[in-house]
């Protein structure tokens, strides 16, 4: 079912945003721990049985210093993608009870 597809999508958009934050607010928080490592939060779309893609986040450790500028302007990023997300999840619920409605 089509509806099904959006939500995972939508669903692995969401994580992925949780993802970017959790990484940042790590980053923050330990800057300043000796030899600290900064993690980053990648994605990559993944072709599911060739019916759809999901985006899966990974969390490896890297050797570059935490840019705290950057961080924050990828935040935002990740914020505007996970209200996005969040209005297409909302649309989906009125869309489908408006189908209830519809068949009550």
């Amino acid at each position: 079912m089509a509806i099904t597809a959006i939500l995972d999508t939508t669903l692995s958009g969401l994580l992925v945003g949780a993802a970017q934050a959790n990484a940042v607010a790590i980053n923050f928080g330990n800057q300043k721990t000796p030899d600290y490592q900064p993690v980053q939060a990648i994605s990559m779309s993944l072709d599911i049985g060739g019916a759809g893609a999901s985006v899966r986040t990974q969390i490896p450790t890297k050797s570059k210093s935490f840019d705290l500028r950057r961080r924050f302007s990828g935040l935002i990023a990740a914020e505007v993608a996970y209200y996005g997300n969040v209005t297409i999840l909302r649309t989906a619920d009125e869309d489908i009870d408006e189908l209830i409605n519809l068949t009550g």
